[in-house]
């Protein structure tokens, strides 16, 4: 009867240890997809700011186009539109610095 017990402990013991293996394989799998999801969370990210300046290009050639009659206007055009912008962003800092806000 002993040396049954003993062996039966001793088969429990290593299922015990080949379990123990088992999970930590398992969580250095997990930790590995949860950095390979930062990363791809990161990379979206990125993806998407890319994506939205390209908009913003794209709808700002649109608008010079439309406002340009001719090829020699558009350069002006052009300029004129990214003057606008830049005096809108100066008055937008302005008036997120403004103390009395």
């Amino acid at each position: 009867m002993a040396s049954s017990l003993s062996s039966i402990l001793s088969n429990i013991k290593s299922k015990v240890s080949e379990l123990e293996d088992g999970r930590q394989k398992l969580a250095e799998q997990c930790a590995e997809l949860e950095r390979k999801n930062a990363s791809l969370m990161q990379d979206l990210q990125e993806a998407r700011k890319a994506l939205e300046q390209s908009q913003l290009e794209v709808e700002y050639l649109r608008v010079s186009y439309r406002l340009a009659k001719d090829e020699n206007s558009l350069i002006e055009t052009r300029r004129k539109i990214s003057s606008i912008i830049r005096r809108i962003d100066k008055a937008i800092a302005l008036a997120t610095d403004d103390p009395s806000l």
